[in-house]
């Protein structure tokens, strides 16, 4: 990699910093907590039926026949995701990685707030391996009854085999992975939309040739704006806009962790009587989105925070915005100007009128 011109390097390095971030939330322990929740729940549905059996057999003199239960001993994908949400987000809120963790999440808001389109192309493959690697443990267990310790180690494999063979397909066909994201996103928007047209009295529950068209017309334009790379300069503002999320949040976190633990002494010389309050990560990170979110900070029940017509105004919070927005807006200022200069036509090499000259 020493003979690479130094843009190449610098995108080879955010390569590497990229996936240091991404692979503590995709671990095969966190996959297969999620799976072993999955199993548990499947025999509990399956336990009912049972009960339900043997009530009946007692009545079998009676003359009365019951119909037979149906189980389906596949887990849904939907309940097998949400499970592996949790599962990441536990392992977010681990007060031993926290420092790790703020520290990974700088990282990778640095490189969603300066490179959209590289960051949507490994979350895409990220999330192709979370997905696959999960149905793939979910079927070899239920397939081969997998259930001691030892057991377990196949899971892993086989999750970790299937989990790269999608990752990488999903990597080398990014252009059909970016018509499938799309339709995803168009779908979501409909869904989102029409929820809130259904607030206001307009239902179209009632009319499924409509809700048909208005989803797939979401769901085809959305589409064909990623596959016609018309989704650059929006991505490049949400992206910074992300990013900035992640970087401002880590920065929040680590400031109040050190003034906890009393690392910045000047800060009761300026302002005495903080009591600062912190947290995990993830709680700083849903504090710049949920305005119920608990708040962390340095100010937190202090009386330097504003009260204007008798509401409190948080200090931290006002603070998390402003550096969030700096980040959002520097990082699309400089993502959208790459996007023109890369936009601007190049112009030919003109070649010698008498052609190459002799050495």
């Amino acid at each position: 990699m020493g003979g690479l011109p130094m843009p190449q390097r610098l995108r080879w390095r955010c390569h590497i910093l990229l996936l240091a971030a991404l692979m503590p939330c995709v671990t095969l322990a966190d996959l297969g907590a999620a799976d072993s929740a999955a199993h548990h729940d499947d025999s509990a549905s399956a336990a009912a039926p049972a009960v339900a059996s043997s009530d009946s057999s007692k009545d079998a003199d009676s003359g009365a026949s019951e119909a037979p239960v149906a189980v389906d001993s596949d887990i849904s994908a939907p309940a097998a995701l949400e499970e592996i949400v949790k599962a990441i987000r536990s392992e977010l809120e681990n007060k031993k990685y926290q420092p790790v963790v703020a520290a990974l999440a700088f990282v990778f808001g640095c490189v969603l707030v300066f490179d959209g389109e590289f960051c949507l192309r490994w979350l895409i493959a990220s999330a192709v391996f979370v997905v696959v690697a999960s149905m793939a443990m979910n079927q070899v267990s239920s397939s081969w009854e997998l259930g001691s310790k030892d057991d377990n180690i196949l899971r892993y494999i086989v999750g970790l085999e299937a989990g790269c063979i999608g990752a990488f397909a999903a990597f080398k066909g990014m252009d059909g992975m970016r018509v499938s994201v799309g339709a995803a996103l168009g779908v979501l928007v409909a869904l989102k939309t029409a929820e809130f047209l259904a607030e206001h009295g307009v239902n179209m529950e009632k009319h499924r040739w409509i809700e048909v068209v208005y989803y797939s017309v979401f769901a085809i334009f959305s589409s064909t704006l990623l596959y016609k790379n018309k989704h650059l300069k929006l991505l490049a503002v949400l992206s910074a806009g992300l990013g900035g999320a992640f970087c401002s949040s880590a920065i929040a976190f680590a400031v109040t962790t050190l003034a906890v633990q009393g690392y910045l002494p000047f800060l009761d010389q300026a302002c005495p009587g903080l009591t600062p309050k912190t947290g995990s990560w993830v709680q700083f990170f849903d504090m710049l989105w949920s305005p119920k979110a608990p708040v962390r900070g340095i100010f937190v029940d202090s009386k330097y925070n504003p009260v204007i017509e008798g509401k409190t105004f948080s200090m931290d919070k006002m603070a998390d915005y402003c550096l969030w927005f700096a980040f959002w807006l520097i990082g699309s200022v400089v993502q959208l100007r790459r996007l023109r200069r890369a936009a601007l036509p190049k112009l030919p090499v003109q070649e010698p009128l008498l052609g190459e000259l002799p050495k």
